[in-house]
């Protein structure tokens, strides 16, 4: 049931202050959905603070998530901090606390900033403090994008943080949509939404050059939409960064040897290099987008470049996947140009393996994402049968799958006789046995 925003909030603030403590929470819990798809809307802070005033634990539960006055979740998470009692409960309500999207104005409101040491904010002790379940839980929450962008940039309170410590809170940060989040419109661009998606490619020049960090930026660069990806100012700028991921050997967690790849027989590390040369080898060169890369370039990144940057032609796609197999089909598939025209997604589709079909349907989600009248079904005819079940109108249409089909059929029959025959046969032999002892 979804959130009815068109009684009265009076006539719904009074029938929920008299309602069960479980109607309240399903009430507030559609309340948040709401609030949710409708970001620019106003809360009803009346509402809240009206149940708060029931000091129901189980109303205080929805409200931590669901509120949407900074003030009150801050109190919630105040009083949880502080301990009640029951410490499990206490921690649902901060965890709460954390998933809610405005979670930032209430971690950084007057109720949780330290008197003895105002510059300090319950924000930054969790930055440096929280446990792996509260990161995970607040370092995906699509409602803070400036605190993300904070966390990627290294600045201010954070330049003194210890280096693996600033790498779980990028890696809890992997699947948060924020980074793909922009609300730019024709009269107002979508600042927070630049600011995250150049802290975002600063990562890039500032992480340490080290496996644990390949493989946490790969992770995170495979959630990044192309069309969101804030590219660099030059081709050197490109090859810098390309040159500085390289030569990395990240060994397997399964014995010593050396990590592969998740799309590609090349090792991960240079998968990675691959994946930020397909998102970033492209360049504004008098005011066009020009490929870094080119389809003979010697390292391979840059090759990939051109398979992520540059319009294709089915005959070209036919010669990169001859020269670079899944190499190829992996760089293309974050190449938007290739994934919106029907025959080159076609030819693309015939040389998925169940690794890259994986990262397909990633990417197909993302297209619908960016634009709504993206068909996110298979163009290749075997991709479609498997995907729609069309496979008995398939049949009726080949010739050679008919043939095939009735082939199958025959298979079936006669293998149905020879089952009928050994059962029998079973029979036969057990009732000798039985009369053979007597």
């Amino acid at each position: 049931m979804a959130w009815d925003h068109t009684t009265n909030p009076v006539i719904t603030r009074n029938r929920l202050r008299f309602s069960s403590p479980d109607a309240v929470y399903e009430a507030l819990e559609q309340y948040g959905a709401y609030l949710r798809e409708n970001q620019f809307r106003l809360g009803d802070e009346d509402l809240e603070q009206a149940l708060a005033g029931r000091n129901a634990p189980l109303i205080d539960l929805a409200l931590a998530k669901n509120a949407r006055s900074h003030s009150l979740v801050a109190q919630l998470y105040k009083r949880a901090l502080a301990g009640s009692g029951d410490a499990d409960y206490d921690r649902a309500i901060r965890l709460n606390c954390l998933s809610n999207r405005g979670v930032m104005g209430a971690l950084y409101s007057k109720e949780l900033i330290d008197p003895q040491s105002p510059a300090v904010n319950e924000g930054h002790r969790l930055a440096l403090e929280g446990d792996e379940e509260e990161l995970a839980i607040l370092m995906s929450n699509p409602g803070i994008r400036g605190f993300l962008a904070a966390v990627y940039t290294r600045k201010d309170w954070l330049q003194d943080i210890p280096d693996e410590r600033w790498r779980l809170l990028v890696l809890k940060s992997v699947g948060n949509p924020a980074i793909n989040r922009d609300d730019t419109d024709s009269r107002n661009p979508d600042l927070l939404a630049w600011d995250l998606r150049k802290a975002l490619r600063g990562l890039l020049g500032s992480a340490p050059a080290q496996p644990d960090w390949v493989l946490t930026l790969h992770q995170l660069l495979l959630e990044l939409s192309p069309p969101r990806v804030w590219g660099f100012d030059s081709e050197q700028a490109v090859i810098d960064i390309l040159e500085r991921w390289k030569g990395i050997t990240v060994k397997s967690e399964f014995g010593d040897r050396e990590h592969e790849g998740y799309f590609t027989p090349q090792p991960i590390a240079e998968e990675f290099r691959c994946l930020v040369a397909a998102l970033y080898g492209s360049v504004l060169v008098d005011k066009k987008l020009v490929s870094v890369g080119k389809p003979d370039s010697d390292d391979v990144a840059l090759r990939c470049a051109y398979y992520g940057n540059s319009a294709k032609t089915v005959e070209e796609m036919k010669a990169a996947y001859e020269k670079d197999g899944d190499i190829f089909t992996f760089g293309a598939l974050f190449n938007n140009s290739v994934m919106l025209e029907p025959a080159c997604r076609a030819e693309l589709e015939a040389h998925l393996t169940r690794d890259t079909d994986w990262l397909r349907k990633k990417r197909y989600k993302q297209l619908q994402a960016e634009h709504d009248w993206f068909d996110p079904r298979p163009v290749s005819e075997l991709l479609e049968i498997a995907d729609t079940g069309a496979a008995e109108s398939a049949v009726q249409e080949n010739p050679e799958l008919r043939a095939l089909a009735s082939q199958m059929t025959d298979l079936k029959t006669q293998i149905a006789g020879l089952s009928k025959v050994l059962v029998w046969g079973l029979i036969v032999i057990l009732a000798i046995l039985v009369f053979w002892r007597r």
